[in-house]
C-alpha cells in the first residue's frame, strides 16, 4: 500500500509540474560550506532549504540595506533570531537575486517553476546582492566598466574572492593579486555577486553592439544621385552628443538602448536632420542629408500699426531656389522679428524626413513626386522657426522638380479629369505631416513650364516643409512588390552585414542583417505609362565597391519578373591606405577645424540627362568604354553584347546615334542594357570606375524615342573631406590605393 501511494505522489508531482505553463526544473550546485548563488526561478525558501541535515542557513541582502535570514535547524525558520538582530525572516528569493547558502556538504538542489528573463538589472545606491536573470554569461568589463557608476564587483568562487575594480586601468588585477584574490572577468547564470553602485540605476546586461552610423550627402541634380560621405557633421543620439563624423562620414556610440533612437545631424550649409531611426540587427544606420539652397531672402518684421490694422495689400513676397525650380509665395504676412528664409528643393526621396508616416493618411498608393524644405534663421544667423519669429501668412509653394520615375506630363495625365489618381499637398511642422489639400499640374499663359501647385484656396499658414504626393486608388494600376536577397562578398557566399540596399527612384531601403540578408517592400504604379521595364537595385558598404543589380519588371502587371531571393556581390577593396597629417599656421601652431580635401579623377558622381542622350562628368584624359547589350532571355541571366565602343578619350556621353544602328531588324519597343567603364592612368596608378544603365526605345507617332537611365558607381567621388581636430590632425582611412591629390 505504501508503495502504491509513493507512485501516486510521484505522478502528482509530475502532473503538477506539467500543468504549470513554461515550468522547468533547474539545478543549483552547492559545495560544502558557503556558496554565493542565484536562480532564474522564484524559490520558496522553507520548502527548498528546510532540511537541517543538508543546510545550516540561507541569507539575502535586501533593498532596505539589511539581511534576511532563514535557519534550517530552527522550528520557526529563524524568525526569533532574525527579530533579535533586526533582520528580516527570509521566505522568498526572486529571480535575479543573489543569496548565500551554508551547505552541509556538496549537493545539488532542484527548484521548479517558470524561468524569468530580464535583460536589465535594477540597482540601489550602495551594496547590491544580485544574480543574472538571463541565460547567457556576461563579460564584467563590458557591463560594469563605468567607474562613475560602479565602485566594485565581487564574486565568491572556489572559497575565495574574485573582484573587478572599474576605476583601475587593469580592472583591479594588481589589487586582486596582492590580496590573493582572482580578477573577476565573467559572471555565469546561477552565480551570485555583489555590486557596489554609486547611485540607483538600471543596468543593461545584454552587451549591446556599438551603434555605427554613416552620414551621407545626396549629390547630383536628379534622382541619379550618389551618396558622398559627410565629414565634420555634429551628431546627437537621443539628445546626447556623440561627436562629429570622420572622413568616412561615420560616427559610433554605445550609449543607446531600445529598438530605435532619435538622431540629430547638424552641419553648416546643410539642411538639418532630425528623425527617429529604427535600429536594424546589424546596428548600422545610414543618414542622408542635402545641402541647403544658397539663395535666400530677408523678411523684415511688420510694424505694430500694420499688425493692429491687419494684413496690408502689399506685393506678395516670392522666395525662389537658386536653380529656379521651386518657390514659395508669401501673402498677408505678419512678422514680429527679422528672419532670413531659404527654399531647398528635395533632390532625393530619402532626404524627406518621416516620409513613411504619410501612409497614415490612407490616400491610397502614394508616390512622392516633388517638394521642398524651408530653412529659417534669425538676424544673428541662428536657426529658428517661423513660429518663434511670430510669422503668420498665406504661403503657396510650387515646384517643377520631379522626384522618382514620374514626369510632369505623366502626373498631369494621371491626375487630370480623365485620370484615376489624386494630387495632394502635405506640409510638415513639429507635429508631423498633415494633408493641406488638393493640388494640380499648372501651366500658365504662354509659358512652356509646368509646375506642381496647390489648388486655389489651398495654402500653408507657416514656413513648413512641403511635398506633393500622387495617390492612386485603382488597384489594377498598383502592385505591391517585395524583393528579398543577400549581399555577399563577390565570388563567395559570405554575407555582408550592415550593407545599405536601395531601389532607384523608390522610397524603400533595407540594411542587411548579420547574415547579409535583406528585404525591400515597395509598390509599382502604372509601369506601362512610365515606360519602365527594369529597376536598379544597389548595395554598398565601406570597404567594398558598390554592387548594382538590374531587376526586370512586367509593365502590364506592375510586378517584378523574378521569383525567389537574389544575390548581390560586392567586391572588397584591394589595397587600402591611410592618409594623415597636420595643418599648421605660419608659426607652426595647429589649426583646428580646418577642412582638408582629397581629390580623385572620378567622373561618375556627376550624371546628366538630355533629350536622346546621357552624359557623365567630363575628363579629357579619361578613356570611356561604352558597351551596349541585349537583355538576357531569363530574368537574371547574362546579357548579350551587341556593340562595344572602344575606350575613347573624352567620350563622356552616349546618344541615340550610338544606338540607332542596332534597330535595323527590331520592331516595336525594346530595351538595351548599357555598361560604362572609365579608366585613366595617373603616374603608376590605374583609376577605374564603372556604371550601368539602359536605353528604352519606343515609338511615338512615327518617331523612335530614346529614354536613357543610368546608375552611378557609389564607390568613388571626385572629393573626400576631413576636418582637423584640436591638434590640427586629420586622417583619411580605408582609402582605395589609387591616385589621390591633396
Amino acid at each position: 500500500m505504501i508503495k502504491k501511494f509513493s507512485w501516486i505522489i510521484c505522478l502528482l508531482a509530475v502532473f503538477s509540474l506539467s500543468f504549470i505553463p513554461g515550468a522547468v526544473a533547474a539545478t543549483i550546485s552547492l559545495s560544502n560550506g558557503w556558496n554565493l548563488v542565484s536562480s532564474r526561478i522564484s524559490i520558496s525558501v522553507s520548502n527548498t532549504f528546510s532540511s537541517a541535515s543538508n543546510f545550516t542557513s540561507v541569507w539575502k541582502w535586501t533593498t532596505g540595506n539589511k539581511w534576511a535570514v532563514y535557519l534550517s535547524g530552527e522550528d520557526d525558520g529563524g524568525a526569533s533570531y532574525a527579530g533579535s538582530k533586526c533582520f528580516d525572516l527570509l521566505s522568498t528569493i526572486s529571480p535575479g537575486e543573489g543569496f548565500w547558502v551554508n551547505s552541509n556538504g556538496a549537493q545539488n538542489v532542484t527548484v521548479t517553476g517558470t524561468e524569468e528573463t530580464s535583460n536589465t538589472m535594477s540597482l540601489t545606491s550602495g551594496w547590491n546582492l544580485k544574480g543574472l536573470a538571463i541565460s547567457s554569461s556576461i563579460t564584467v568589463a563590458s557591463v560594469f566598466s563605468d567607474s562613475a557608476k560602479f565602485t566594485s564587483i565581487w564574486e565568491w568562487a572556489s572559497n575565495k574572492w574574485a573582484v573587478y575594480l572599474p576605476g583601475q586601468t587593469d580592472g583591479g588585477a594588481s589589487y586582486a593579486s596582492s590580496k590573493g584574490f582572482s580578477l573577476l572577468s565573467t559572471i555565469n547564470p546561477g552565480e551570485g555577486f555583489w555590486i557596489n553602485a554609486g547611485s540607483a540605476q538600471s543596468v543593461n546586461l545584454v552587451e549591446t553592439p556599438p551603434l555605427v552610423g554613416k552620414v551621407q550627402e545626396v549629390v547630383g541634380t536628379t534622382d541619379k544621385n550618389s551618396y558622398k560621405a559627410v565629414s565634420g557633421a555634429a551628431v546627437s543620439i537621443n539628445n546626447v552628443s556623440v561627436g562629429k563624423t570622420d572622413s568616412q562620414g561615420l560616427f559610433t556610440t554605445s550609449n543607446y538602448s531600445g529598438s530605435s533612437v532619435k538622431v540629430d545631424v547638424q552641419l553648416s550649409g546643410y539642411v538639418p536632420f532630425s528623425q527617429a531611426v529604427t535600429i536594424p540587427d546589424s546596428a548600422q544606420i545610414y543618414i542622408f542629408i542635402q545641402k541647403q539652397d544658397t539663395s535666400s531672402e530677408k523678411l523684415g518684421k511688420t510694424s505694430l500699426s500694420k499688425i493692429m490694422i491687419g494684413p496690408q495689400k502689399a506685393t506678395p513676397k516670392v522666395i525662389t531656389s537658386s536653380d529656379g525650380t521651386t518657390s514659395i509665395t508669401i501673402s498677408g504676412m505678419q512678422l514680429q522679428s527679422d528672419i532670413t528664409v531659404a527654399v531647398t528643393p528635395y533632390n532625393s526621396l530619402n532626404t524627406i524626413l518621416d516620409a513613411k508616416t504619410i501612409a497614415e493618411f490612407q490616400l491610397g498608393a502614394v508616390d512622392i513626386v516633388g517638394g521642398g524644405t524651408i530653412s529659417v534663421v534669425d538676424s544673428n544667423g541662428n536657426p529658428t522657426t517661423g513660429e518663434a519669429a511670430g510669422f503668420s501668412a498665406q504661403v503657396t509653394p510650387k515646384t517643377n522638380k520631379v522626384l522618382g520615375k514620374w514626369s510632369l506630363d505623366t502626373i498631369e495625365t494621371k491626375t487630370g479629369s480623365s485620370g484615376n489618381a489624386g494630387l495632394y499637398m502635405l506640409s510638415k511642422s513639429s507635429g508631423g505631416w498633415k494633408n493641406v489639400g488638393k493640388s494640380k499640374v499648372e501651366q500658365k499663359g504662354n509659358s512652356s513650364v509646368k509646375n506642381l501647385v496647390p489648388d486655389s484656396g489651398v495654402v500653408m499658414t507657416s514656413l513648413d516643409s512641403f511635398i506633393f504626393v500622387m495617390a492612386t486608388t485603382e488597384t489594377q494600376q498598383v502592385q505591391d512588390n517585395q524583393i528579398a536577397g543577400k549581399v555577399v562578398e563577390k565570388g563567395t557566399e559570405k554575407g555582408i552585414p550592415g550593407a545599405f540596399v536601395g531601389l532607384d527612384g523608390f522610397n524603400t531601403e533595407s540594411i542587411t542583417d548579420g547574415s547579409g540578408n535583406f528585404t525591400l517592400d515597395f509598390h509599382i504604379t502604372d509601369a506601362a505609362t512610365l515606360k519602365i521595364q527594369y529597376l536598379f537595385l544597389y548595395a554598398y558598404k565601406n570597404g567594398f565597391r558598390a554592387g548594382l543589380q538590374q531587376i526586370p519588371i512586367n509593365p502590364q502587371t506592375n510586378s517584378v519578373s523574378i521569383s525567389g531571393p537574389i544575390t548581390v556581390g560586392l567586391e572588397p577593396f584591394g589595397d587600402v591606405i591611410t592618409i594623415s597629417g597636420h595643418v599648421y599656421d605660419e608659426s607652426q601652431k595647429p589649426i583646428a577645424d580646418a577642412r582638408v580635401v582629397l581629390k580623385t579623377p572620378s567622373v561618375l558622381d556627376e550624371i546628366h540627362f538630355q533629350e536622346n542622350r546621357i552624359y557623365v562628368g567630363k575628363n579629357d584624359e579619361a578613356h570611356f568604354k561604352w558597351t551596349i547589350m541585349q537583355k538576357p532571355d531569363t530574368p537574371l541571366g547574362e546579357p548579350i553584347v551587341l556593340k562595344t565602343i572602344p575606350p575613347t578619350k573624352g567620350k563622356n556621353f552616349l546618344s541615340k546615334d550610338d544606338v540607332k544602328d542596332l534597330l535595323t531588324n527590331i520592331t516595336g519597343d525594346t530595351v538595351f542594357l548599357i555598361n560604362l567603364e572609365v579608366t585613366q592612368k595617373v603616374g603608376d596608378n590605374q583609376f577605374r570606375e564603372e556604371g550601368q544603365g539602359l536605353v528604352f526605345v519606343y515609338t511615338l507617332g512615327d518617331q523612335k524615342m530614346f529614354q536613357f537611365d543610368f546608375m552611378p558607381d557609389f564607390t568613388n567621388f571626385s572629393t573626400m573631406e576631413a576636418w582637423t581636430d584640436s591638434n590640427g590632425a586629420y586622417e583619411f582611412y580605408e582609402v582605395q590605393k589609387i591616385c589621390y591629390r591633396l
